[in-house]
């Protein structure tokens, strides 16, 4: 069998892998009955406040639950951390969940995340 060949099936494999990764964790958030993607709302503001954080709890939260991380804006930690965050938004929603909240120690770590996953 030659090279191209090789790598030709090697790639077909991974793309079959993937779509069945994909594919199962789809059915997860299926079977969990979370799959929130379409009823969370996007929020944005400052949660110091009760009423702030009941607001957003209300666009945010689904069936009363809501996943949360922080991350420093602070450089030279920003680019790590916001990366990390990012990296978590996105998976969350390959799998189907949109109830999440990511908290930054600044504005302007709000407002870079903001411009990252505002789709």
């Amino acid at each position: 069998m030659d090279s191209q060949s090789t790598a030709t099936r090697y790639l077909a494999f991974l793309l079959a892998l993937a779509v069945s990764h994909l594919a199962s964790a789809a059915r997860d958030c299926e079977a969990s009955g979370f799959c929130s993607l379409g009823h969370s709302k996007q929020w944005v503001g400052d949660i110091r406040t009760g009423a702030a954080l009941r607001e957003m709890l209300a666009a945010v939260s689904y069936k009363k639950e809501l996943m949360t991380t922080i991350f420093v804006a602070k450089e030279p930690f920003f680019p790590a951390y916001a990366d990390m965050a990012l990296q978590l938004v996105s998976e969350a929603r390959q799998m189907g969940f949109a109830h999440f909240l990511l908290i930054s120690n600044t504005q302007a770590g709000c407002d870079k995340t903001l411009m990252c996953t505002s789709a």
